[in-house]
């Protein structure tokens, strides 16, 4: 008797663990990782470009990597919907956030913006200033002032932030994502 309990406990423990992995598309989160691979490959290209033609011509395949991504993304998201940790594990949705905020297409960014903050929220593989940086990219690009004060030009040799909601208050919305100050963040800019 006492083996037979091992046995059906262990047969239970061995079911819950293959429905586990089986939850997971091993293939999708091949897909995501491997997108993100070369998305990160022609930036790195970008960076390291020694003249002017290098970086125009780095900067036109990133453009083209860029399109073809956000195409496999809406392909992605129109099959399966937005990828979570149970189908991709949290390198996957951190895969695919990536090449969202990387997406052209600022709709399309607007559209996976509540997902990915659910994703956020649910601790599927997108930090707090993941969601902030692309929360901000996604209302400047639709011509509304920054939450967080992620975006930044440089102006006469120093960075400005682009118009920012309630600036007396970012640094309490900034701590809530786990960041730096505003100051602190500055100073890294003009660093770089």
């Amino acid at each position: 008797m006492r083996s037979q309990i091992k046995t059906v406990i262990s047969l239970i423990i061995l079911f819950s663990f293959s429905h586990v992995f089986a939850a997971t598309d091993v293939k999708l989160k091949a897909e995501l990782i491997e997108m993100l691979r070369i998305d990160q490959d022609v930036r790195q290209q970008q960076i390291e470009a020694k003249t002017k033609e290098e970086e125009a011509k780095a900067s036109d395949n990133m453009e083209k990597i860029d399109l073809k991504n956000q195409s496999k993304m809406k392909a992605i998201i129109k099959q399966y919907g937005w990828p979570t940790s149970d189908l991709v594990d949290s390198d996957g949705v951190n895969a695919a956030f990536i090449l969202v905020q990387h997406a052209s297409d600022k709709s399309f960014q607007k559209e996976m913006l509540p997902f990915i903050k659910k994703a956020f929220e649910a601790n599927e593989g997108i930090d707090g200033e993941a969601l902030a940086l692309l929360t901000d990219r996604v209302r400047v690009r639709h011509g509304e002032k920054q939450v967080y004060g992620t975006q930044a030009k440089q102006e006469n040799g120093e960075m400005v932030f682009l118009p920012i909601e309630d600036q007396a208050n970012v640094d309490k919305r900034r701590e809530s994502m786990g960041m730096s100050t505003l100051a602190h963040y500055k100073k890294l800019l003009e660093e770089l």
